[in-house]
């Protein structure tokens, strides 16, 4: 058993390239009871173990060996040749009193060790090859009736054209992301949930969505588009190519110590027997699979596998991959703020705008102008006028671009963290790969282009808490108010505790506090309620509704595309303003493990 385990020891080395020959000769050597074994490829030196009696004369042999392909010896030391798919890969050298079929075994072993490496790296090139050309491959057809839909929008529905266009913005940012092979749950329905709202705007009421996610596998790493173009096809030929109309469904669950996520249509399917023949390579690939779809999620260090229980026809299971993996913990350092307005007594805000895209700093100018609470914003197409206006007065905070010419973003921010009185950073860019960096820098938010307004005000707030701002009034110490709250029960009064409450619903100047034992009606506006509990985990996710976030078991989208929020006494809509701010709140409370596992709740 201990031979065994000791050469599959030396094989997993040998596979790990020029890296792992110190080991494997090492072992070889135990292996063989040799005095000395020494390893080289066609390029490099040989790689020694143990002691030689003449190491010029072994050298010598070698490239005997390796200038011949064939065996050489002399004195109680061989050389023999190895091969990798009969060419010549390299040369092992065994020294001492071995058995020359035994030498000739182990050269044989180390070939066969070198060719599983070769086989492997192969396929994972091949691997990423297809990631690759698989996120260059957005569909023409589909860019230009996005884009010529949301031009038929702009004179009559200007804010839905402001909102596509988003949706435009965050599906092309993910499917070309170009660093890093893995994403989170949450990145990746984020992607999806933009390309739904685009595909609806062009079909209209010819698709149906339906999205159900529960907030504890938000954190789960899974590769780039793994998800994505399952739920296109979905689109594509379950209702597109079909001419009708039909129901989209995706959905995600946490099962046990894995993640499962279902993607499903109602198209009109194919054949089994068809389906069949094209999973095993005859027939005509590229026909529409209407079928189940699930992914399980692994670590994700763990390959992606694919596999099929029985032919995909409509309902049957199809495609299926397994993988299990941990969170990005970087992705939502803080839950975000409600509400921008300064507090009475505090100044309006300081604010830098650096970019050198003359657009993109003019629309990010406009709308921290627009903002409340911010008195003052300056602009910088460049980081060196940038750093001379840091330098030249008081500032709050820097709202800043990384790609830029001469100094990027994460440079002027490692410049701006030396300073004895550092303004607050803020990252604005197109690209989401930095966003580990950044926070490292000591940024307090990330923000992706375009910026929304409400976005904008979430950020804002964040940087109003870490703000240094010398001539405000110290904070008050905080007090806890209202975490219970008198309600009137047949004339007697009790208190009901802030944890008992799932979620506040406003109606006129009262509330209705849900919770498992009732809802009881307050007198209490809500803005008041979401002011003293919002640091207690609650959110503003609509203009009617104060959502405790731990409360979520999952996020639902009914067929109009709306939003809810399932709570375990009832749903609440959230409104579209407020669905990435949630959702940023959610992932944040999962990376802590605010919710319980399914089985205990």
């Amino acid at each position: 058993m201990a031979t065994l385990a000791a050469g599959r020891r030396v094989a997993a080395q040998l596979r790990d390239g020029p890296g792992g020959a110190p080991g494997a000769v090492r072992g070889l050597r135990r292996l063989l009871a040799a005095e000395a074994v020494g390893f080289g490829d066609l390029h490099g030196e040989l790689v020694w173990a143990g002691r030689l009696p003449d190491p010029e004369e072994a050298r010598r042999l070698a490239e005997s060996a390796l200038a011949n392909d064939a065996k050489a010896a002399a004195d109680g030391v061989v050389a023999l040749p190895v091969h990798v798919r009969q060419e010549l890969a390299g040369v092992l050298v065994v020294a001492g009193p071995v058995a020359p079929a035994a030498a000739r075994e182990a050269a044989l072993w180390v070939g066969e060790a070198l060719e599983r490496a070769r086989m492997e790296e192969s396929a994972a090139a091949a691997e990423q090859a297809e990631l690759r050309a698989l996120r260059a491959e957005i569909s023409p057809h589909f860019v230009y009736n996005s884009l010529t839909t949301i031009a038929s929008f702009v004179s009559s529905d200007p804010e839905r054209a402001r909102d596509l266009m988003l949706d435009f913005a965050e599906y092309t940012r993910h499917s070309l992301a170009r660093h890093g092979e893995y994403t989170t749950v949450a990145g990746e329905f984020r992607a999806i949930e933009a390309y739904l709202a685009l595909a609806r705007a062009v079909l209209g009421d010819r698709l149906r969505v339906q999205l159900r996610i529960a907030p504890e596998i938000l954190p789960v790493a899974l590769p780039y588009l793994a998800l994505q173009p399952v739920v296109e096809n979905a689109v594509q030929h379950g209702v597109e190519l079909s001419g009708g109309s039909g129901l989209v469904q995706v959905s995600g669950e946490a099962d046990g110590s894995d993640c499962v996520i279902t993607v499903e249509d109602d198209g009109p399917g194919m054949d089994p027997e068809y389906a069949a023949a094209v999973l095993a390579g005859r027939g005509t690939p590229g026909t529409s699979v209407s079928s189940t779809s699930t992914a399980g999620c692994a670590p994700s260090s763990d390959p992606v596998t694919a596999s099929s229980s029985r032919p995909p026809s409509a309902p049957a299971p199809g495609w299926c991959c397994a993988c299990r993996g941990s969170s990005r913990e970087w992705w939502s350092r803080d839950g975000g703020g409600d509400g921008v307005n300064a507090p009475a007594g505090v100044r309006g805000l300081r604010v830098l705008a650096v970019d050198d895209v003359a657009p993109a700093l003019e629309e990010l100018r406009r709308l921290l102008r627009e903002s409340p609470g911010v008195a003052d914003v300056r602009v910088a197409g460049d980081p060196i006028t940038a750093l001379r206006l840091i330098q030249a007065g008081p500032l709050d905070a820097v709202f800043l671009d990384i790609s830029m010419p001469g100094m990027n973003g994460l440079e002027l921010a490692s410049l701006l963290a030396r300073m004895t009185d550092p303004p607050v950073v803020v990252f604005v860019t197109a690209y989401e790969e930095h966003a580990a960096s950044a926070y490292g820098i000591g940024a307090v938010d990330y923000l992706l282009k375009p910026v929304s307004a409400e976005r904008l005000a979430a950020s804002l707030a964040r940087v109003r808490r870490f703000a240094a701002t010398p001539d405000a009034a110290p904070p008050p110490t905080p007090v806890d108010a209202l975490a219970a709250v008198p309600v009137e029960l047949g004339g007697r009064t009790r208190f009901v505790r802030r944890d008992e409450v799932r979620f506040v619903e406003a109606q006129g100047d009262y509330v209705r506090l849900h919770t498992p034992s009732g809802a009881h009606l307050v007198r209490i506006p809500i803005s008041r309620l979401e002011e003293h509990w919002q640091h207690a985990g609650f959110s503003r996710v609509h203009r009617s509704y104060l959502l405790a976030v731990p409360a979520v078991r999952e996020l639902r989208s009914d067929l109009s595309g709306g939003l809810l929020a399932h709570t375990d006494v009832g749903d609440v809509p959230v409104s579209r303003r407020h669905a990435r701010e949630l959702r940023e709140h959610l992932l944040e409370a999962a990376t802590r493990g605010a919710f319980e596992p399914p089985e205990r709740r």
